[in-house]
């Protein structure tokens, strides 16, 4: 239920253009093996086919692949590293292309204008002109050496395949690296906003399914961990008209593809939405609802799973000195509203409990002075697994907050 509400700038997400392409059938051929015997669907430029030349077209493209994106990593290191030349091209043999390629194009084309991404990021025009090239046999009057063309397409269509099964079926961004680095805190280090345990992408199922006649069946099975919702924002997209709206729910539609552990549920519960700013506690088929408002910008509330290892009713929080500066000065000698929001002061050197009628704006910034308020809190336990050594514990507070606001507040916080 935890829904996120941070706003951030996710690569390529972007609307998509359609394209079309006139597809041309072929038979499906996976191995690349050399017989005089049987027919190819280069024609005259069979005879061109070279293994030595093929390499060294795929040696210059692997050197110039500089993308740091795990899948395409994945893709080149799988290229780079098998021996034997008739076990490297996945999508054409001597007797021509695979009618997979046209098929995964024509798949990728749909599913990439339907989910707002940019076909750049996926080389579909680099793709669909190669494989125009190698359709006509226009290798001569375009001046292109088939050799080097069918290296180019094989290894982008890999590659394109790859990042769209494992983005979709795992997620295109990992959630904790770029949200556990979003926000910087005063102290220079960031802010830990999400703690859940995200699977990460099965690259090696994906470069199995690749190299065997399953590829077409798995790049169309690929859906997202929550496709449910995804259908539901995917169905949305296509009446989106405005920028803003659009990257909103293309966000939202990224959140689905993230496949995130979730505990097993065990007839006790506190479920926060965080957008909706709403909270359900479950017991034993009991329910217990209540409006909340989420953490301020520099504390903001960290998307979390963990066990709740204590409730504590009517504690003391100790109110960190930067609000008391901004917030308490221009309240000095208001009894009652110190009253009203349960806030008491103490001498932090003797411990006493001091009459805050008698404290003045400049005495309320003396840090030698503690302010407290008596709230509801409840503790999370589950430990950061990506804290400095020392580590640390979430705590969630649900208190009431300076200004007039009915209910209590989310305040996410870290303390390590």
């Amino acid at each position: 239920m935890n829904v996120i509400h941070y706003t951030y700038s996710l690569v390529s997400l972007v609307l998509a253009s359609f394209l079309t392409l006139s597809s041309v059938s072929c038979r499906r051929i996976i191995s690349f093996v050399e017989s005089e015997e049987r027919e190819s669907a280069f024609g005259i430029y069979r005879d061109s086919l070279d293994t030595l030349r093929m390499r060294r077209y795929l040696a210059e493209i692997v050197a110039n692949d500089t993308s740091h994106w795990k899948a395409d990593l994945i893709v080149k290191h799988r290229y780079d590293s098998i021996a034997d030349f008739n076990n490297i091209p996945l999508w054409f043999a001597e007797e021509g292309i695979s009618a997979d390629a046209d098929e995964s194009l024509e798949y990728l084309r749909q599913e990439l204008n339907e989910q707002a991404f940019s076909e750049g990021s996926f080389y579909i025009s680099q793709i669909e002109e190669d494989l125009g090239v190698v359709h006509a046999l226009a290798f001569d009057s375009l001046g292109l050496d088939i050799n080097q063309v069918l290296m180019r397409l094989d290894y982008n269509l890999s590659k394109a395949y790859t990042r769209y099964v494992t983005g979709t079926r795992y997620g295109f961004v990992r959630p904790s690296r770029l949200l556990n680095r979003l926000y910087k805190k005063e102290d220079g280090s960031y802010a830990y906003l999400f703690d859940y345990e995200a699977a990460e992408p099965d690259y090696d199922e994906t470069i199995s399914k690749l190299e065997t006649d399953e590829r077409l069946d798995y790049l169309k099975s690929s859906e997202p961990a929550d496709a449910v919702m995804f259908k539901a924002l995917r169905a949305y997209l296509k009446s989106a008209t405005d920028r803003e709206t659009r990257l909103k729910v293309a966000v939202n539609m990224e959140r689905c593809r993230w496949r995130i552990k979730h505990p097993t549920r065990n007839g006790s519960e506190v479920i926060v939405n965080i957008p909706s700013q709403y909270l359900w506690a479950l017991r034993d088929g009991t329910v217990l609802d209540m409006k909340i408002c989420c953490g301020a910008w520099n504390t903001k509330t960290p998307l979390l799973c963990s066990e709740i290892g204590y409730i504590q009713v009517n504690p003391e929080w100790s109110i960190p000195p930067k609000i008391v500066d901004s917030d308490f000065p221009r309240h000095a000698g208001d009894s009652a509203w110190f009253a009203r929001h349960r806030y008491f002061v103490v001498d932090r050197s003797t411990g006493d409990t001091l009459n805050i009628a008698r404290i003045g704006a400049d005495g309320m910034r003396n840090h030698r002075l503690r302010f407290v308020q008596r709230l509801l809190m409840a503790h999370g336990s589950g430990v950061l697994q990506q804290l400095p050594p020392a580590g640390g514990k979430h705590r969630v507070q649900l208190r009431d907050i300076i200004q007039h606001i009915h209910g209590p507040v989310l305040d996410g916080r870290d303390f390590g």
